[in-house]
């Protein structure tokens, strides 16, 4: 539990840097936006969107380059190597606010030749930038983070489950960590809690000049087991020996071994409550994999499936939108078809950018993220495990849930919500 919050709170704090920069990506997508479709996207923001994406992944590249090494980096090059890559994380994310305009722009030409619903719904994103190029960004840097979160969270798990070692065979309880004059209370507790099960005790031996002694346990004739399952510094009988190779039968030598006895999780909860503070018990579960970032995951996608849908919901029959339609004597069908495409290309424009960014974010972060800065860190177990189908199906699944439910939940009105001063222009009909 401890490791897991460890390294969840390692991806936490790594995402710190890129949602201040997603935060300020949503300032430059206001700015960036101009008042309809017919006025353009200034060049130099899309230049700039450009450029700061580019930087970013190249700063990212870097980092990823740096920490590539198996060997170990001391705690200040660690640290400069994951701001830079966290920085240039961050500057990926606010090319996406700078070219979310541009992109509703881009999508508004092919959809001419659409349908009247996802014509029409084209050309009011494009005609409300100045708040629908906000709620693209949020989409975009939602779905961003969430993907990096799930490959760096995915690629540390397979890092993990790679390099565990077992300390004791799978649902044996460890009692341990209390000095020896409590020997005795720890083994009444244990017994009062535990009766019936065998229980072997183990010592261990330190302050040599160049740390602990070793002492393992070996059998002549006898391969034990390649799975880790003991530490070496430890003094023991043969119930040890015999608790390594499986086999009762194991000739008994001098040498001496660990000792650890079977247990279910709630003994050792019980166990552990009626020790308090004497000693830690610890029982052998096998690696467990990390799920807290799911949650964080999960409330990112659905602020990203929020951001598509705050373009979608609404009066399906208000102002132009409105107007075209009664014309052309569409029926709530109509309706609903334009409120899914208003929210489909919403998230459309937002989930597969984002998708992608985020995917590049969390293939390059993870190299510095996992740097080894102790002698104690295992070394990388590569490859990175990526979960590519995760992300395919963010990219594909996030805009048909948001036009699912835009078309559930548009409104209908009868009356316009106001009227316009123009006549609608050939462009509207």
């Amino acid at each position: 539990m401890i490791d897991e919050l460890e390294t969840l709170f390692r991806i936490a704090l790594g995402m710190v840097v890129p949602v201040a920069f997603a935060a300020a990506a949503m300032t430059l997508a206001t700015s960036s936006a101009p008042p309809d479709r017919h006025v353009r996207v200034r060049r130099g923001y899309v230049v700039w969107g450009w450029s700061l994406a580019l930087v970013g992944v190249c700063m990212m590249v870097l980092g990823a380059w740096a920490a590539r090494e198996g060997g170990r980096y001391g705690a200040f090059e660690a640290l400069v190597t994951v701001l830079m890559a966290l920085v240039g994380a961050g500057l990926l994310l606010l090319g996406l606010g700078a070219l979310a305009s541009w992109l509703l722009e881009v999508l508004a030409r092919p959809a001419e030749r659409l349908p009247l619903p996802v014509r029409l719904a084209a050309r009011d994103l494009a005609d409300r930038r100045e708040t629908t190029a906000v709620a693209v960004t949020v989409t975009a840097t939602a779905t961003a983070l969430a993907i990096a979160v799930t490959v760096v969270a995915v690629g540390m798990t397979g890092q993990g489950s790679a390099q565990y070692v077992p300390r004791a065979r799978p649902g044996a309880l460890l009692v341990g960590y209390f000095p020896a004059e409590r020997l005795g209370a720890v083994r009444a507790a244990v017994q009062r809690e535990l009766p019936g099960v065998p229980v072997t005790q183990t010592e261990t031996l330190s302050g040599s000049l160049f740390g602990d002694q070793n002492f393992t346990a070996r059998a002549d004739n006898v391969d034990l087991s390649d799975e880790g399952v003991h530490r070496p510094q430890v003094i023991g009988d043969e119930t040890l020996l015999r608790y390594l190779t499986g086999d009762q039968a194991t000739p008994y030598d001098d040498d001496t071994a660990v000792v650890v006895t079977r247990t279910s999780e709630d003994e050792r909860a019980r166990l552990d409550s009626r020790l308090g503070d004497l000693a830690d018990t610890y029982v052998e579960r096998g690696y467990q994999p990390l799920v807290g970032w799911r949650v964080l995951a999960a409330a990112l996608l659905l602020l990203a499936l929020g951001g598509a849908l705050a373009t979608g919901i609404g009066a399906a029959r208000r102002a132009r939108p409105g107007q075209v339609l009664r014309r052309a004597g569409a029926g709530s069908v109509a309706s609903r078809g334009f409120g899914a495409s208003r929210a489909g290309l919403s998230a459309l424009c937002g989930a597969v950018p984002g998708a992608l960014a985020g995917c590049a974010i969390g293939m390059l972060l993870i190299w510095p993220l996992t740097m080894s800065t102790t002698w104690e860190d295992p070394p990388r177990v590569l490859p990175f495990e990526t979960p590519r189908t995760a992300v395919a199906a963010v990219a594909a699944g996030l805009p048909v849930v948001a036009a699912a439910l835009g078309g559930l939940l548009v409104r209908e009105r009868a009356a316009v919500a106001r009227h316009y001063s123009r006549r609608s222009s050939p462009a509207g009909r």
